[in-house]
């Protein structure tokens, strides 16, 4: 279930699915914005456990490529690059979406903040499936806020429920689902 839900989330960014709705609700019958491909593009999934090799499935058969990391910096699994912990720039430099599913502990407590936002670049949409801690969530605003990144699905935060006044509820091409994973 938490695979279908990334992949849901990552087609609903790529596809403006939120603020396509929104334009319509406005009145804004707009059939010329720009919606994106998900086939030919790189998925980055960070932490390649279960959940991460799910996930990989599902994205691969839309005709996505699959760049992972891991512990070990190996899998069986068909990836297209597999790197550890220690490659995680390169993961994000390449990822046009990146799935966060990597264990929260001390190591990954706020691992994707502004510099690691920046990396994934205007075209990338971050998929959060982590625990919340993992991704700093004023980064991720700002970063939503100003298009240093193109949108991201989240299903966990720092505290949940997310709070009202989060500047998350009204970022740009945010969905955000309430733990349902």
């Amino acid at each position: 279930p938490m695979a279908e839900h990334a992949l849901a989330m990552a087609l609903a960014a790529a596809k403006r699915l939120i603020p396509e709705h929104e334009e319509l609700r406005r009145g804004a019958f707009n059939q010329m914005a720009p919606n994106r491909m998900l086939a030919g593009r790189t998925a980055g999934i960070l932490g390649f456990g279960g959940i991460g090799q799910a996930t990989a499935r599902l994205l691969r058969a839309v005709g996505m490529k699959v760049h992972a990391l891991n512990r070990s910096g190996r899998t069986a699994e068909p990836v297209d690059w597999i790197g550890t912990t220690a490659d995680l720039d390169a993961l994000l430099a390449a990822s046009d979406v990146l799935v966060v599913s990597i264990p929260l502990t001390r190591a990954t407590e706020g691992l994707i903040g502004a510099r690691e936002l920046a990396l994934i670049g205007p075209g990338g949409y971050l998929i959060n499936m982590a625990r919340g801690p993992v991704v700093d969530e004023a980064a991720l605003a700002r970063a939503l806020h100003d298009g240093t990144i193109a949108g991201a699905g989240l299903d966990t935060f720092e505290v949940e429920p997310l709070p009202a006044v989060s500047p998350l509820w009204d970022a740009p091409n945010t969905l955000i689902t309430p733990h349902v994973t």
